[in-house]
């Protein structure tokens, strides 16, 4: 150990057999990967694990009424644990979705379990009216006389595919254009009708879900991914557009990993959280001053990892679980036509 300890730049040159006119280039490089790891490391504790929660920032202001906050698609999933997480630290809740009867079911359950707080239903089908602008802009109006401070753009996913996985060769036109209607023309149209109320009511928030499908190759999600790459783009330069207004409405994009959900049934890990785990993780984020977040440190750490590998040996590992996906929703449609 003394030995080692004792080695200097002379003695690596030695033993590597390096020119020492590049000794010194070579300790620089790697004095600035040291820095920048270091650095990295720094940021990612200070994100995940010790920066001071702001959501409470976005409760003052407005029109002095109770503030209010929108979750698009929470029935269930990531948006009813936003719902479940925005409840429990004080906010009303809009709940949006398309099946009125299911979502009144969900009111009734989060009424019993917060009492003091307020829930009321907004009916659209992100696939079917995501084009109505006038469908649109009259579900906004009657929300007008609330203080509406905060607006998670939740709902996505596979516009009833099924199964969700597919090659994009047997997409047909409608299935396409319901993939780009859920996961991107619906959250588009739906905060340009509410962004005048949170102009209004500022400080606000706007919190758009995107996928780590967007950040690595995702075969057989291709229109998936697409629209989540948009949904980042357009959230960024969102961002920037309305601080260059002078408004005081924070907007960021989160990159999501794998969430255990009602329908993606899988065990929860350090790479796996619950729903109400993510989302009150997501909403640590609020106020970050990060346009694009991977708001938990168990996805963060996931896609760090898969960063380091080469870009081959990333896309087998994908496509291998993708197939294996695939094939099992092809095996249990097949099953369940049987039964029909």
């Amino acid at each position: 150990m003394e030995k080692l300890q004792s080695l200097t730049l002379s003695d690596l040159q030695k033993v590597a057999n390096i020119p020492p006119q590049y000794l010194k280039p070579l300790a620089a490089v790697g004095g600035l990967w040291a820095a920048y790891q270091l650095s990295s490391l720094t940021s990612f504790t200070w994100y995940h694990f010790l920066r001071p929660k702001t959501l409470n920032k976005y409760k003052k202001g407005g029109n002095g009424g109770e503030p209010w906050a929108v979750v698009t698609g929470s029935s269930d999933g990531i948006g009813l644990g936003f719902a479940e997480e925005l409840a429990e630290q004080g906010f009303n809740i809009i709940l949006h979705g398309r099946n009125e009867q299911k979502l009144q079911g969900v009111r009734d359950v989060l009424q019993a379990q917060w009492p003091a707080r307020k829930f009321k239903i907004v009916i659209l089908d992100a696939v079917q009216d995501a084009g109505d602008s006038a469908k649109i802009e009259a579900a906004v109006a009657e929300l007008k006389s609330l203080n509406v401070k905060v607006l998670i753009n939740n709902v996505g996913g596979g516009a009833g595919a099924k199964p969700t996985l597919q090659r994009f060769n047997t997409f047909t036109p409608e299935l396409i254009d319901g993939w780009i209607d859920v996961n991107l023309r619906f959250p588009t149209h739906f905060t340009r009708q509410m962004l005048p109320q949170l102009v209004a009511n500022q400080p606000a928030l706007i919190v758009n879900i995107g996928s780590g499908a967007s950040e690595i190759s995702s075969p057989f999600l291709a229109v998936y991914s697409g629209a989540k790459a948009y949904n980042k783009a357009w959230s960024r330069s969102l961002a920037v557009e309305l601080k260059d207004q002078g408004h005081d409405i924070d907007c960021q994009a989160v990159v999501v990993g794998q969430v255990a959900t009602s329908r993606m049934k899988v065990d929860t890990s350090t790479t796996v959280p619950d729903v109400r785990t993510f989302a009150r993780s997501a909403l640590g984020y609020a106020g970050a001053g990060k346009k694009v977040v991977v708001s938990h440190w168990g996805h963060e750490l996931l896609f760090w990892t898969m960063s380091l590998m080469p870009e081959w040996v990333g896309e087998n590992f994908v496509r291998t679980i993708s197939k294996q996906i695939m094939m099992k929703e092809e095996k249990d449609a097949a099953e369940e036509a049987k039964k029909q």
